[in-house]
């Protein structure tokens, strides 16, 4: 990438390919330029966004999630949500919902937390479930859990897709 001048004077950001043509003397080059402000503006327009999606979740004190359960596309956990959770940012484990329910869900609350699961699972219904989860350091904390399950047309499972909202 590199800025470029039009006639005009004005600047813009484009793409630079350059290459040497064989078997000529003398050397002879080719040069391609693609105009990319428009690739440029979604970018920075799409990061302005993320930073005030992830400012409104830290007001609102709400986290999202994507899951997807055959582990072939990355899941996708905000920062927001591993606050939350208590869950470094650079942890990477992937947690199953065994997994979940056993290390976060209070005692108290699985069996229900798990029952909706369930619903969700066999597209029943989407989650909405309030619940306690205990923190590694033993804080506590009450979550409000709203997810959906994402089928194929054949009702193929492809992922979850959620948010949990701290209601402490």
């Amino acid at each position: 990438e590199v800025v470029a001048r039009r006639k005009d004077g004005s600047v813009f950001p484009c793409d630079l390919a350059v290459g040497r043509v064989q078997g000529m003397e003398p050397p002879r080059f080719i040069g391609f330029i693609r105009d990319i402000t428009t690739r440029k503006s979604d970018q920075e327009q799409l990061l302005r966004s993320e930073a005030e999606l992830r400012l409104a979740q830290e007001l609102a004190n709400l986290g999202n999630y994507v899951i997807h359960p055959d582990a072939g596309d990355d899941d996708y956990f905000s920062p927001q949500l591993r606050r939350i959770l208590g869950v470094s940012p650079d942890d990477q484990h992937r947690v199953s919902r065994e997994e979940f329910l056993e290390r976060w869900v209070h005692p108290s609350d699985r069996q229900r937390v798990d029952s909706g699961f369930a619903r969700m699972d066999a597209g029943a219904a989407p989650l909405d479930v309030e619940y306690q989860v205990v923190l590694p350091d033993g804080t506590a904390k009450h979550l409000h859990h709203l997810g959906q399950a994402m089928f194929d047309g054949n009702g193929k499972l492809l992922k979850y897709v959620g948010t949990i909202h701290d209601i402490t």
